[in-house]
């Protein structure tokens, strides 16, 4: 079941309404959670290209240099290298935010009804345990 958050405005009251349509799971946080987890897909493909030489396209696409340039500025033709310890720190970001994105999900589906209190707690238990081994 879907969630859509209703705002009515009065002239002297202001109230919001979270109202359950069929045929939808979750959207209590406006599908926000997704956003969480594509933050942590970015952090990780920044570990990846971490020092790593820039490929045609991303020389052509993303950053614009032609041939002549990197002839001229070897050091561009790598993204740039973070430090190990920067990249720990990611790491953990990443971890973080995959659970605070379970976390979310799961309050989502109760939140909206699409769980019931014992299966939030179950399934949330269940989520936690994939992501941390």
């Amino acid at each position: 079941m879907k969630c859509l958050l209703v705002i009515v405005q009065t002239i002297n009251y202001t109230f919001i309404e979270t109202l359950k349509l069929n045929n939808m799971s979750g959207g209590h946080f406006g599908y926000d959670q997704y956003t969480i987890g594509r933050i942590a897909d970015s952090i990780e493909e920044a570990i990846q290209k971490s020092g790593r030489k820039l490929t045609e396209n991303e020389i052509k696409d993303e950053f614009g240099f032609d041939k002549d340039w990197l002839i001229k500025h070897p050091e561009d033709a790598y993204h740039y290298k973070y430090p190990n310890k920067v990249i720990k720190v990611f790491e953990d970001a990443i971890r973080a935010l995959r659970i605070a994105a379970i976390y979310a999900q799961r309050v989502d589906y109760l939140l909206c009804d699409d769980d019931s209190e014992e299966s939030f707690l179950e399934q949330l238990k269940e989520d936690l345990a994939k992501e941390i081994p």
